[in-house]
């Protein structure tokens, strides 16, 4: 699955009007792609701020360096990171194998989420295997399982054998 047909997947499932935050947005590849797709500023947040220099690059290409807002933090203390920021859209694409605690990154991620807010999870599975990036990877039953304690209207596709993209509401 190509990055841009993600995007184009993700896309489809957001409103022009979201406010969206992508988690672990590294060099900023969905961040930029949702900002032109939208015409809107779009945040990301990333661990390290290694990435935000390479981000500045992908934003020429896309044009949208006006529209891109990075933070610099861990998803697992979003709530402080975010401040007084609320979002409607909430993303982890190719991220959220990433997370130190997982748990706690959808704790905080529901706490800076809008009422009627939504997460959007897309990631690798374990039948994938491990030969993409040499990353951890979970189950879709794991992380199903960690969405129904905190969201409702939860709904999974299998875009590929082994990539996946949850969606959820608050």
């Amino acid at each position: 699955m190509t990055d841009q047909k993600i995007c184009q997947q993700i896309f489809s499932k957001i409103k022009r009007q979201d406010n969206l935050l992508d988690i672990g947005c590294g060099e900023g590849y969905f961040c930029n792609c949702l900002a032109q797709k939208l015409q809107k500023p779009v945040t990301g947040l990333d661990i390290s701020n290694k990435g935000f220099s390479k981000a500045h690059k992908t934003c020429r290409k896309f044009n949208t360096c006006g529209l891109i807002e990075c933070l610099e933090g861990k998803a697992e203390h979003l709530g402080k990171v975010a401040g007084n920021k609320k979002f409607d859209v909430i993303t982890f694409v190719h991220s959220f194998h990433h997370l130190g605690n997982v748990r706690q990154a959808i704790r905080q991620a529901k706490q800076v989420l809008r009422k009627e807010g939504k997460i959007i999870i897309a990631e690798y599975s374990p039948e994938r295997g491990k030969k993409e990036d040499n990353c951890k990877r979970f189950t879709l039953k794991f992380i199903i399982d960690l969405a129904v304690n905190s969201f409702t209207n939860i709904n999974i596709e299998q875009l590929e054998k082994g990539f996946f993209i949850i969606t959820a509401k608050v």
